[in-house]
């Protein structure tokens, strides 16, 4: 079994302590070892969570990293919407937010790079066109199956 040094504890363990890279071609493992990165995740969690205005930091950062935008950008995006969805016009459920829809043509990846971001959908139509292979012509041919059968 293969071996590898964290680069944070700087202990030798095996190559199941640590997680395989995700944003690498190459493939890979992540340079430090499961548990430490673990505890740094809980460390910044909990810095998150117990800071005044520590959840819309949380949520700045993680729209910047998978969408590359800020929440004001959020916002601005959401108010050209009136808070609805782009598809079917609703508002969102108490509670939720509306989803980031983004052209997986350009950025095939859970993360864009924040130019391709087509709009704001709830999650029932995001789920939906993301199942039709956000293709228009799957979507025209759906409808023209809805119309046929009276719908």
């Amino acid at each position: 079994m293969s071996e590898k040094i964290c680069s944070k504890c700087d202990k030798t363990k095996p190559i199941s302590d640590f997680y395989k890279r995700t944003d690498s071609k190459s493939g890979g493992y992540r340079k430090e070892c499961k548990e430490c990165l673990n505890k740094k995740k809980r460390v910044t969690s909990e810095r998150w969570n117990n800071t005044p205005n520590g959840k819309s930091l949380k949520r700045n950062h993680l729209l910047k990293k998978r969408y590359g935008i800020d929440s004001m950008e959020y916002e601005r995006l959401l108010k050209a919407q009136r808070s609805r969805c782009a598809i079917c016009f609703e508002l969102p459920k108490a509670g939720k937010r509306l989803v980031i829809d983004h052209d997986h043509s350009c950025c095939p990846q859970v993360n864009s790079c924040g130019k391709c971001i087509r709009g704001l959908l709830c999650r029932k139509c995001n789920v939906g066109i993301g199942l039709l292979g956000d293709s228009a012509l799957v979507l025209q041919e759906a409808m023209r199956y809805l119309e046929d059968y009276g719908k």
